[in-house]
C-alpha cells in the first residue's frame, strides 16, 4: 500500500507514502523518478487471491500502489516502468488517482511469482498434514496398527476412489515420504526463505511521457514566512487602543482621594 502525489503545474512530489521517492526531476517531456515502497502489491491474478474475491470485494482496500499527479494541462500521458510501457491516462485520470496495483506492472508480476512459492509451500505443508490425518483414519477405522498396515489400507482407498484425502496421500507416498524428517523441515525453511526473498520490494524507474509535449512548469508560490517567536512570559502585553482616557481617570481618582484625606487629617487637628 503506497502512494506517491506529484503537482504537474509546478513539477514538485507533495507527499510519498509507504514508499521511499528518489531522483525525481522533470526533463522535456518526462517526469521521472525512482520508487522503492516498503511493500509489493497483492495480484488478483494469483488462484487463493481469486477465490477470497469471489466471497468479498477486499483487495483493491488493502493492496493499492495509488499514482497520483495533479494539475496536469489537458492532454494523454503515457506512463512506463522500468522502460515498459503500462498504460496511457488522460489528465483527469491522473488527477483523481490511478491504482497502478490493478495493471501489469513489474511489482504484480513479482507479487505473482511470490505467491506461487508460497502456493508450493503451503501445498507441501498441507500434504504432510493430511498425512497424519489418513494415517489416523486408517488406524481407528482400518484397524491398521503398524505403519506398512496403513499404507496399505489407505492405497485401498486410493484404488477404491472413495477417500478425498487419498489422493494427497498418494501424493506423500510418492514424493515426501523417502524424504527424513530433517529433509522436510530443511525443505520448509528453505522455501520460506525464498519465497520472503521474492517478496522483498526493489526498486523501479517510473516515468511519466507528455505526449502533447514538453511540460511547462512554473514556480511555486512562497507563502509569507510565519512569525513563530514565542512571547516573553515576564513579558506584560501592551495596552491596546486609546490609553489617554484610562491615565485621566486614574489622576482624578487620586486627586480625589488625596483630597479626601488632607479634609480627614484637618477635621482631626480641629476636634
Amino acid at each position: 500500500m503506497a502512494t506517491v502525489d506529484i503537482n504537474g503545474k509546478y513539477g514538485k512530489l507533495m507527499n510519498q507514502g509507504n514508499c521511499t521517492v528518489s531522483d525525481f526531476k522533470v526533463e522535456g517531456n518526462t517526469i521521472s523518478y525512482n520508487y522503492l515502497a516498503n511493500s509489493i502489491p497483492m495480484s488478483k491474478n494469483v488462484d487463493f487471491v481469486a477465490e477470497g474475491e469471489k466471497i468479498m470485494d477486499y483487495i483493491d482496500s488493502i493492496s493499492y500502489e495509488t499514482f497520483k499527479v495533479a494539475d496536469l494541462p489537458a492532454g494523454e500521458y503515457k506512463l512506463l516502468i522500468d522502460g515498459g510501457e503500462i498504460a496511457t491516462f488522460t489528465a483527469e485520470e491522473l488527477a483523481q488517482g490511478v491504482n497502478l496495483a490493478q495493471y501489469n506492472t513489474p511489482m504484480i508480476k513479482q507479487s505473482e511469482s511470490a505467491a506461487k512459492l508460497v502456493t508450493t509451500l503451503t501445498e507441501y505443508q498441507r500434504t504432510l498434514r493430511t498425512m497424519i490425518v489418513c494415517e489416523f483414519r486408517a488406524e481407528i477405522y482400518g484397524g491398521a496398527k503398524t505403519q506398512e498396515a496403513r499404507e496399505a489400507w489407505m492405497r485401498g482407498r486410493i484404488n477404491a476412489g472413495g477417500d478425498s484425502y487419498a489422493s494427497r496421500y498418494n501424493q506423500y507416498l510418492s514424493q515426501i515420504k523417502q524424504q527424513s524428517i530433517d529433509k522436510r523441515y530443511e525443505f520448509v525453511e528453505m522455501m520460506w526463505k525464498n519465497a520472503y526473498n521474492a517478496a522483498k520490494p526493489t526498486s523501479h524507474k517510473i516515468e511519466l511521457i507528455n505526449l502533447s509535449g514538453d511540460y511547462v512548469i512554473e514556480q511555486m508560490p512562497i507563502e509569507p514566512p510565519v512569525d513563530d517567536t514565542p512571547d516573553t512570559p515576564d513579558t506584560p502585553d501592551a495596552p491596546k487602543g486609546n490609553i489617554a482616557p484610562v491615565i485621566i481617570a486614574v489622576a482624578a481618582v487620586a486627586v480625589v482621594a488625596a483630597a479626601v484625606i488632607v479634609v480627614v487629617i484637618k477635621k482631626k487637628k480641629e476636634a
